[in-house]
């Protein structure tokens, strides 16, 4: 059951809310109708309390979904009968609307204490399998393997709890509680503001892409940089191959965040060599030694996610003939987070 205060105490004279104490024609905000949550009866319960009032209430509705440019009907009206009135009135009202609203004329004396609108939302029980979209407020409390599509539900849910089955694909949720002993399969994004406990595993969560070089050349001495030739994409999961240029041997992810780099390469000269990381061609890590055949270098590197790029890049004393291949000269980039 929902209960929706549609106006809160306000006495004659005294500003209030939508009130400013002397005008006898306004109108309170408008609050959700049974309408506004989609598929439950548009029976509903208005409760009026006054004391020593004098003027009316007007209860109206509206099935627009923006309150502010709506159309609003009369779906019942108290009037006091030009006689101060002290009572407590319950009526049924049907309709589906989807705002409803308290507009106040005539108001000359007393307070009204409370005005407010119930309706039936309650528990939505699923049994069954199949397809079911899913209508309503409160707690939703399948209880059979089912499949089901929840769109954008706006906190119109105080809590979620899916059955075993679990969700087959799944909209917006802003607001409540999801619990589930199954799978939840999100087509979109899932944006977790508060704490995020995972008893399995989290599928697709890696972004992960590898590439390596397969060439035979010789490296340039005189400390002369040489791009690192990756130029196959062997492995790629939840990132592109694209998003690695192999003509360039840049990396330019589209997913922001902090990126885990690792590279490896044949950098052996007989003498003094290094590979280094670059970020939109600026050093950002370097690694080396003196005879190394496979140089290996790793670094965390936040990327913006469009324009931000990666580069590998080797140098070294002298010149030397090397061939690249696969289980040693490879670049690896995998997504740590935002």
């Amino acid at each position: 059951m929902t209960t929706k205060i549609l106006l809160e105490e306000t006495t004659f004279g005294m500003p209030s809310g939508n009130y400013d104490g002397s005008s006898q024609d306004w109108s309170a905000d408008a609050q959700q109708g049974p309408g506004y949550y989609q598929g439950y009866s548009g029976l509903q319960t208005i409760h009026i309390q006054v004391t020593g009032f004098e003027g009316s209430l007007h209860i109206q509705g509206t099935l627009d979904s923006d309150p502010d440019v709506a159309d609003w009907v009369e779906v019942y009206e108290f009037a006091s009968g030009g006689t101060p009135l002290t009572q407590i009135q319950d009526v049924e009202a049907l309709g589906q609307f989807a705002w409803m609203r308290v507009h106040v004329t005539d108001f000359s004396a007393g307070i009204i204490d409370l005005v407010t609108t119930q309706y039936q939302t309650g528990t939505l029980v699923i049994t069954g399998s199949g397809t079911t979209n899913i209508p309503g407020t409160g707690d939703v409390l399948p209880s059979a393997n089912c499949v089901y599509t929840i769109g954008a539900v706006n906190a119109r849910y105080n809590s979620i709890y899916l059955c075993s089955g679990g969700v087959d694909s799944l909209g917006n949720i802003t607001g409540g509680n999801i619990s589930t002993s199954g799978n939840i399969t999100a087509t979109g994004n899932v944006t977790v503001s508060g704490n995020l406990t995972v008893g399995g595993t989290l599928v697709n969560s890696v972004h992960f892409l590898e590439a390596y070089a397969n060439a035979t050349y010789t490296l340039p001495g005189a400390f002369t940089e040489d791009p690192c030739r990756y130029s196959v994409v062997s492995a790629n999961v939840n990132v592109p191959s694209s998003e690695f240029d192999t003509s360039t041997y840049t990396f330019t992810p589209q997913t922001a965040g902090y990126w885990e780099i690792t590279a490896a390469y044949d950098v052996f000269r007989n003498s003094e060599a290094s590979m280094a990381i670059k970020k939109n061609n600026s050093t950002v890590a370097l690694a080396g030694s003196i005879s190394a055949v496979t140089q290996q270098i790793t670094k965390i590197i936040y990327l913006n996610g469009s324009t931000d790029y990666i580069n590998i890049v080797n140098l070294g004393g002298n010149s030397e003939s090397r061939s690249q291949s696969q289980s040693k000269s490879w670049f690896q980039a995998r997504w740590a987070g935002e």
